[in-house]
């Protein structure tokens, strides 16, 4: 989770925490069944685009705002955001 927080923009297999989050416009998920292939499809077309597109100052537009929306995603998997829901869930009611 710290590289969520950091920025990073994830590609990843759908496992774990990753059911949870929204991975539109955020990052990319991989098949399970064929990671290899899938990963470098999304190489190929959607990672290196994203990457190389730029605006007129030379700054990857999209791929900072998918960045922003890492950032964001990090809070709904934060131990903090978790332990207040398990002193709701479990003391508070």
């Amino acid at each position: 989770m710290k590289a969520i927080s950091n920025g990073v923009i994830n590609c990843t297999i759908l496992d774990g925490w990753t059911y949870e989050a929204n991975w539109e416009n955020t990052g990319w998920t991989l098949d399970p069944d064929n990671v290899y292939a899938s990963f470098y499809y999304l190489l190929e077309t959607k990672i290196t685009s994203t990457y190389y597109s730029r605006d007129e100052f030379g700054l990857p537009k999209k791929w900072i705002e998918m960045m922003r929306k890492s950032i964001k995603l990090s809070d709904q998997f934060s131990t903090e955001r978790v332990l207040e829901e398990y002193k709701k869930l479990l003391y508070i009611n």
